[in-house]
């Protein structure tokens, strides 16, 4: 039997009155035996509440997902914190593989699990090893709900960056990537462990496929990870997404063009808060 650690399951929702979200994530599992924190972002006439020990709600009345895993992280108290969204379905055993991970690489900052879309298809091309260490290649595509964070480690540190993610009113998505590329930057690893933990629904209320919007977003993106070298990933990508046909060569100067939009959006925040 696998050893236990000591970890809390930080789950972002909104509007949310009652719990019957909570035990459609967890049909294998018993509520009161998970250690939860919920940040259910509402208005106040839309509260939730919990009379379960093991589950913290905290009502929240600002937007923005990145917003509500920060604060989420704030009032954890836990070792490790799995990130969590409020449409997802947990394994029966995903506690044991999370201990797993834990202990082989208790030192990493963040742990990466798999995710499925149903009950056999990867959500996407995982390594097909283990890894202690991702490259920095590795972790473009890693979702939030794939990561298992090490809180002694990064609290205080390491924060999810408000200007991106779903409710952020300047990019939409990419916080992820930010937020794992900071990890790297404090001097933390980032490992991968090929085990699934739970299943994810094939759409994403995340996701925006327009390509002005696609590249707006993915300009601030690399503005943000290598703001010396983010023209040099910008073409990386332009490159990649022609070869794939994801790109007609009639979009290339409308999508260059978008990119640098979202460069210089980004630009303008940190010279706000350079000179706040």
């Amino acid at each position: 039997m696998t050893s236990k650690i000591n970890f809390q399951i930080l789950i972002a929702t909104m509007y949310r009155e009652n719990f019957d979200f909570l035990y459609a994530m967890f049909p294998h599992h018993e509520i009161e035996g998970l250690n939860i924190i919920i940040v259910n972002q509402t208005d106040k006439n839309k509260q939730l509440s919990s009379t379960i020990p093991s589950v913290t709600v905290i009502n929240s009345f600002e937007r923005g997902l990145s917003k509500s895993r920060n604060l989420a992280l704030k009032n954890a108290t836990s070792d490790w914190c799995l990130i969590a969204d409020d449409d997802l379905i947990y394994s029966d055993n995903f506690e044991d593989k999370l201990a797993e991970g834990a202990f082989a690489y208790n030192s990493s900052g963040v742990i990466i699990f798999q995710a499925q879309v149903n009950k056999s298809k990867p959500m996407r091309v995982y390594p097909l090893t283990s890894k202690e260490k991702l490259r920095i290649n590795d972790i473009f595509h890693v979702a939030s709900f794939e990561m298992l964070i090490n809180r002694k480690k990064l609290y205080n540190k390491v924060w999810f960056n408000k200007y991106f993610g779903l409710g952020s009113d300047v990019f939409l998505h990419g916080e992820e990537q930010v937020f794992l590329k900071d990890v790297m930057k404090k001097g933390y690893k980032i490992s991968f462990v090929n085990k699934t933990i739970v299943q994810h629904p094939l759409e994403s209320t995340g996701r925006n496929n327009n390509l002005k919007n696609r590249y707006y977003i993915k300009g601030g993106i690399y503005a943000k990870m290598f703001p010396k070298f983010y023209i040099k990933w910008v073409f990386l990508q332009l490159m990649f997404d022609v070869k794939q046909k994801r790109l007609p060569l009639s979009k290339v100067y409308k999508s260059i063009k978008a990119s640098l939009e979202g460069v210089n959006r980004l630009k303008q925040i940190e010279h706000a808060r350079f000179k706040s």
